[in-house]
């Protein structure tokens, strides 16, 4: 076994000088937890940049949550409160996940995976390199693969011959050879052994632990590990616990995984004050709210438009915890209030109706592929109605409760990509109209899709369907895009900061716009008046109330 090896071993096991773990009156191991250990809160500190004194590691305020991370000063809405460059970083990988492994530029949106621009409509983007060796990672250019063939993956391509694709594997893979290799130092490994693993809630809830088991033991094999299976097992387990998922953006689904020290300080808040965005490789953590001095900086480590339905069982299988936050009571107590009589379990019928309409994306898809001339959108909003007419346990279902928005974004995106602009314009708005949380990442990402679309449809105001469907004026339309350009622009400073990427791509085209407007300069008090008047004409269009959109330009 290897020094790193070795140190990493020596502080999972509590071994060598200044012993971690104590044992409780069940005979229990328990560690010390990481806010008792000056040495080691002063590392992992030091792996982040932050203005000096401004973090510190203290017990969490969260019962049985341990460590936590607390601001020592007031932070404003938007600000930047650290950054770090992770150990390691693991993409999603597969033939519908195109992201690069090196820099994370993603395929999958608006934005030009390469060039600081949008993508053209039907345009041809340059082809994945994807790795010769392994035929397993990609890359958005060769460029992209010689670097990181250069900082690691020369290491582990030989390796990865008919690797399984889950991401939590391939980073435990990635993790051990990196070990093995003495690339990471002997302070990062044994910060990173330090984490929670939390074996023995996982083998608890676990069906299938005898399978895990054999993970860590084809990990030890595949990698050539020297660590003991048992040590394998526990970095798998510490892995999932303490991975943060690269930007939750394209519906709501990460482009991979990384290991940080100061993100795994993080306690988890289904309503949280802080957001984590990747600047490429670099995690960035913002403000989302403004936040006292003293209080714990927390964040939603998934599924964050979800519902409590939906999202606290895949938090618990993750994570092995249960939230119990204010907003999973509240979203629990909502559905039994009102609940029919003649239903036993309204959670049931519920979980039941969202699997109804997430059935509904799958459907669509195909039939968009197989009869592309007479696909018609129409049906599938009428079967949405059909099942949503009593399906909030014999109530209507509420309009911003997922999956109901992300099923009418996936239509409007089928709509997009049929050609048709006036049902796929009208069906974001219905969903945007009724998004629940909009101070999100996943919002931001869908508010692009929609000025993109917004504007092809006023770049051609001459085109037949516009002069014959009935539609609100054409000027209402040119005010609607301005302004959500606008408060576009507004949210990717709150979580991009003014020299993000994408920050910088949306205001050029803001800039853009503006200059092609005819009326008012935003943000002046007379376009604010016309931006109200045409917004709430156009959500009367799309059948929203516009109390449930209301949109604020500064």
């Amino acid at each position: 076994m290897n020094p790193v090896e070795q140190a990493f071993s020596d502080s999972l096991n509590d071994r060598g000088p200044g012993r971690t773990i104590s044992i409780d009156k069940g005979g229990q191991d328990i560690r010390r937890p990481i806010h008792e250990d000056e040495a080691l809160c002063s590392y992992i500190l030091s792996t982040v940049k932050a203005p000096a004194g401004a973090l510190k590691i203290r017990e969490s305020t969260i019962p049985d949550s341990g460590s936590g991370l607390f601001t020592t000063r007031d932070l404003a809405a938007g600000e930047l409160i650290f950054t770090s460059v992770p150990l390691v970083l693991c993409a999603e990988v597969g033939d519908s996940k195109e992201a690069c492994d090196f820099c994370f530029q993603q395929r999958r949106r608006a934005i030009h995976p390469v060039e600081d621009r949008l993508a053209d409509p039907g345009e041809t983007l340059p082809d994945v390199y994807k790795c010769m060796g392994c035929n397993l990672y990609q890359y958005c250019s060769e460029s992209c693969w010689q670097r990181a063939w250069d900082t690691g993956h020369l290491y582990e391509c030989g390796l990865l011959a008919n690797a399984p694709y889950e991401l939590e594997i391939r980073m435990l893979y990635r993790i051990l050879i990196l070990l093995r290799k003495k690339v990471l130092l002997p302070e990062q490994v044994q910060a990173l052994a330090r984490l929670a693993h939390e074996q023995d809630k996982y083998e608890q809830l676990s069906s299938d632990w005898q399978g895990v088991k054999d993970i860590a033991a084809e990990a030890k094999r595949r990698m050539k590990s020297e660590l003991d299976v048992a040590d394998v097992l526990k970095l798998y387990c510490l892995i999932r616990c303490n991975a943060v998922p690269v930007d939750q953006t394209f519906r709501n689904s990460p482009l991979g995984s990384a290991i940080d020290l100061g993100a795994a300080m993080l306690n988890h808040n289904c309503e949280p004050n802080i957001v984590i965005v990747f600047n490429s490789t670099r995690v960035e953590a913002r403000a989302v709210r403004s936040i006292k001095a003293g209080e714990e900086l927390q964040h939603c480590y998934r599924d964050i438009a979800y519902d409590c339905t939906f999202r606290s069982p895949r938090i618990a299988a993750r994570y092995q915890f249960k939230c119990q936050c204010d907003r999973c009571i509240r979203e629990t107590n909502r559905h039994y209030e009102g609940a029919s009589p003649d239903i036993d379990d309204p959670i049931i019928h519920i979980l039941a109706t969202q699997g109804d309409l997430f059935a509904i994306i799958e459907k669509a898809k195909i039939q968009a592929l197989a009869f592309r001339e007479s696909f018609n959108v129409t049906t599938f909003l009428a079967e949405i109605d059909d099942i949503t007419e009593e399906g909030h346990a014999g109530r209507p279902w509420p309009e911003d409760l997922e999956p109901l928005p992300i099923v009418l974004k996936s239509l409007a995106a089928i709509c997009d990509a049929q050609g048709d602009i006036v049902k796929t314009l009208k069906i974001r708005v219905r969903a945007l109209g009724h998004a629940k949380y909009r101070n999100t990442l996943p919002y931001v990402e869908d508010l692009i899709d929609f000025v993109v679309s917004l504007r092809a449809f006023t770049m051609y105001p001459h085109r037949k369907v516009v002069l014959d469907g009935p539609l609100p004026k054409f000027k209402d339309f040119e005010d609607f895009s301005v302004g959500h350009m606008c408060a576009l622009h507004a949210l990717l400073i709150r979580f991009y900061g003014e020299q993000g990427r994408v920050t910088r791509i949306i205001r050029d085209i803001m800039r853009e716009e503006i200059d092609k407007y005819y009326g008012p300069r935003p943000p002046t008090r007379v376009f604010r008046r016309k931006f109200k008047a045409s917004h709430e004409t156009i959500l009367k269009w799309a059948g929203v109330d516009p109390k449930c959109w209301v949109v604020e330009i500064s």
